[in-house]
């Protein structure tokens, strides 16, 4: 759960980063920082959107083999696991929600 309330922080710094950079990237006077946010805007990490989640799958795996190790309630177990990995991945959709609706909103102002 922990793991999950990082990726809930996370996320929604990225799209407050993203909001700002495009922001700038239409608002700024200064050019500089104009063709900074279009350069950033073109050649994004292409591995960011997927460390979120993968790093929270991670921690629930490893979280799942040291409670089945200790804690003999598969019932228990499965549940805890299904319902943490479907957290995860919802948040993963809605980080991934919020960063196409701040690319649709920056294209309309022209960026």
């Amino acid at each position: 759960m922990i793991a999950i309330a990082f990726d809930l922080y996370i996320s929604g710094e990225d799209y407050s980063v993203k909001r700002i950079g495009a922001f700038l990237g239409v608002n700024s006077s200064s050019e500089t920082e104009k063709r900074w946010e279009d350069y950033v805007h073109k050649f994004r990490d292409p591995f960011a959107p997927f460390a979120m989640p993968l790093l929270t799958i991670a921690v629930v795996i490893i979280c799942a083999i040291i409670i089945a190790t200790r804690e003999p309630n598969y019932i228990f177990l499965i549940l805890w696991f299904f319902i943490t990995t479907g957290s995860s991945i919802k948040l993963y959709k809605h980080n991934m929600d919020l960063r196409t609706k701040v690319k649709k909103e920056a294209e309309q102002y022209g960026y």
